[in-house]
């Protein structure tokens, strides 16, 4: 199982049903040091991005990425939550 961390669209249970197949459990949870932008998270030291944790398996996670556009659009970066557990984070990927 993965644990995903959810700041944007993907904190509605209706888009996770339809992106993964069942919209799951979640935990409220909260990213410190960075800060969300739009779409997007950035580093800032004495910010904090709430959010929610939810779990997928690994056909699941493999549909996140189709959603976010890994590669294209986002990067799945491994963070730290501020209860120090670990969750997978879609953060998009700077533009030249």
């Amino acid at each position: 199982m993965h644990r995903v961390f959810a700041f944007g669209t993907l904190k509605q249970p209706w888009v996770r049903f339809i992106v993964t197949g069942h919209a799951g459990e979640t935990k409220d949870a909260v990213l410190p040091g960075k800060r969300r932008e739009g779409l997007n998270i950035i580093a800032d030291p004495s910010a904090q991005t709430p959010g929610l944790v939810f779990e997928v398996n690994g056909r699941q996670l493999a549909r996140l990425d189709r959603y976010e556009r890994l590669g294209v659009r986002y990067e799945r970066v491994k963070m730290t939550l501020d209860d120090g557990s670990q969750a997978w984070v879609y953060r998009r990927l700077q533009t030249p």
